[in-house]
């Protein structure tokens, strides 16, 4: 995500990624020279920070194992991903129930 760099940085990995990004090995010069291009001029006005979005999805097959419906879940970054967990695992739970009740 592009992200104005007067806005303070929130920090959202663990303590070990910047251990492990600190000692990983540098760019290759190719693209070195492409993410020094991209933070001249006016992108050097924003910071570029990774993100992670959150989805997952359940899919409905018939007898023959055909899908037939597929249910999708996603949160933005800084989601309520343990929600998105819950809501999964109680659908898939209801599911199933109805499911052996028939």
């Amino acid at each position: 995500m592009e992200e104005p760099i007067e806005a303070p940085p929130v920090p959202v990995d663990p303590p070990w990624v910047g251990a492990v990004m600190a000692a990983a090995s540098p760019h290759p010069p190719e693209v070195q020279a492409v993410l020094d291009e991209q933070n001249q001029g006016d992108m050097a006005k924003v910071a570029r920070n990774f993100r992670m979005a959150y989805a997952a999805t359940v899919t409905l097959h018939d007898a023959e194992g055909e899908a037939i419906h597929t249910i999708r879940y996603g949160r933005m970054p800084k989601g309520d991903v343990r929600g998105l967990c819950r809501g999964l695992a109680r659908d898939v739970t209801a599911m199933r129930a109805h499911a052996a009740a028939e």
